[in-house]
């Protein structure tokens, strides 16, 4: 298996798919099963699903299909699964007592195409509008739903490998973490994965089509510190850099209190933690 081929699997596998080896009944019975790549999708993804299976075929060989499920009281489902012993292998890189782990060797074996088949699984989007209607800006989330530590690890990632930003979005349900964008993330995301989209997924990026459509240009302005000339307007007739020194420097001339070790300091906090607490806590995380 080539480069390519493999990070197309791992990004099926972080996606929407799971493999799936003996059960603990197999395992006392003797019975050694066949790993497989299992994968469902919603009835309105079927040409997605196809598309994957196909490429799967050509991967390991064979003929899988994709099944209609249809069960009473909920929406109807397409289903497919690949056997393929490398899947084993997979599973003992991805998977730590039975649960999927995203790790730094599993993202390191991810290929653009990889990324892109990640996000046609779990990506979605979101724009904001104006009063009239047109789109002012936009977002684009990779609903990874991990543990903070998880989703740091991804949000580095994509950072140092392709140079696109994400944040970090806490589910108040689960309290688990997926990534989000700011525009600027959403446009380096799209432009990264794009030429790989499968045309019956690409609405998922058509947001940033439409933003670009309908983008205003913003009139030039004089930064009053630096003098630089900018095309945005912030606060107080500043550049996005010295309204951040400004800030910056405001919260260093106050005091506050640490939440953890309880001393008055001066200096920036991290929320309601001094920098040395928020470090120290980071370290035992890790």
């Amino acid at each position: 298996m080539n480069r390519k081929d493999r990070g197309a699997v791992v990004g099926m596998v972080l996606g929407d798919g799971y493999i799936r080896t003996e059960s603990a009944a197999d395992k006392r019975a003797g019975r050694r099963v066949a790993p497989q790549l299992v994968m469902a999708h919603s009835a309105s993804q079927k040409r997605y699903l196809q598309w994957k299976v196909g490429l799967l075929n050509r991967i390991f060989g064979g003929r899988a299909t994709v099944r209609s499920h249809a069960y009473q009281g909920h929406a109807p489902k397409v289903q497919a699964s690949k056997s393929n012993r490398y899947l084993r292998t997979l599973k003992g890189i991805m998977y730590q007592d039975g649960e999927k782990r995203i790790t730094r060797q599993a993202l390191d074996m991810l290929t653009v195409q990889g990324v892109a088949i990640w996000f046609m699984d779990d990506g979605s989007y979101r724009m904001n509008r104006r009063d009239d209607g047109s789109v002012s800006s936009v977002s684009l989330t990779l609903d990874v739903q991990r543990p903070r530590e998880e989703a740091e690890l991804v949000s580095d990632w994509f950072q140092e490998r392709h140079g696109v930003r994400w944040k970090l979005a806490r589910h108040k349900r689960t309290g688990l973490y997926s990534l989000r964008t700011n525009t600027q993330g959403a446009r380096d995301l799209a432009a990264l994965i794009g030429g790989e989209l499968v045309p019956s997924m690409r609405y998922k990026i058509a947001c940033i089509h439409q933003l670009n459509g309908q983008e205003r240009p913003a009139p030039d302005k004089t930064c009053a510190d630096c003098g630089k000339t900018f095309g945005a307007l912030k606060a107080q007739g500043l550049c996005m850099k010295c309204y951040n020194d400004r800030y910056f420097r405001s919260k260093d001339q106050q005091t506050r209190t640490c939440a953890v070790c309880g001393q008055s300091k001066t200096g920036r906090f991290c929320g309601d933690r001094c920098t040395a607490c928020y470090q120290r806590q980071r370290r035992v995380m890790r």
